[in-house]
């Protein structure tokens, strides 16, 4: 097994775990007998992060060339997973309570949020780990500020509205990023 199989075991653990989270929890939310309601922004929320979840396992596949695995590539290589994963896990409240999922987000939106610009500055510095090169320049680094700047004012904003339309903006955004990906 090559170094690069050994950290993409070790990435498809977390990210499993990611998956099983949101199934997990959307099965608890439409089980008869409960009184959690799903909505349009967390139903859109999970989605979403369904597709990073498996659009970046898919993405990583990029790295298998490397041949060297210094312990701070290896952590940077699973830093993204493990947001991710924590994002799933935030989705859905603990285990027996019962509320409206829409409102749960928004109640957790600040730790929600501040993992996704979390997960973006990972995405913009990780290629930096992975290739020793600058992951990106001119517009992206303009797009990355403005996904900054729309996730901290939305960590703050309980609008659901605008909560709506950043979270359609960002499932087309995900979607095509990682639709054109293929494994191997």
């Amino acid at each position: 097994m090559s170094n690069f199989e050994s950290a993409m075991v070790i990435v498809s653990i977390i990210m499993g775990f990611g998956v099983i989270a949101l199934i997990k929890g959307a099965a608890s939310a439409v089980r008869a007998g409960t009184s959690t309601t799903p909505g349009l922004l967390h139903t859109l929320w999970v989605a979403i992060v369904l597709v990073q979840l498996v659009g970046l396992w898919s993405a990583r596949w990029a790295v298998e060339p490397r041949e060297d695995w210094p312990f701070a590539v290896l952590l940077s290589f699973l830093l993204l997973p493990i947001v991710f994963y924590a994002q799933s896990v935030l989705l859905f409240p603990p285990q027996g309570r019962e509320t409206r999922l829409s409102e749960y987000f928004l109640e957790n939106r600040r730790p929600f949020f501040s993992l996704a610009v979390l997960s973006y500055l990972l995405a913009w510095f990780g290629p930096q780990m992975f290739y020793g090169g600058v992951a990106t320049t001119g517009d992206r680094g303009l797009a990355l500020g403005i996904y900054v700047a729309v996730n901290v004012f939305l960590a703050l904003s309980s609008n659901e509205r605008l909560h709506v339309v950043w979270a359609l903006v960002i499932l087309v955004r995900t979607t095509l990023t990682y639709g054109g990906l293929s494994v191997g």
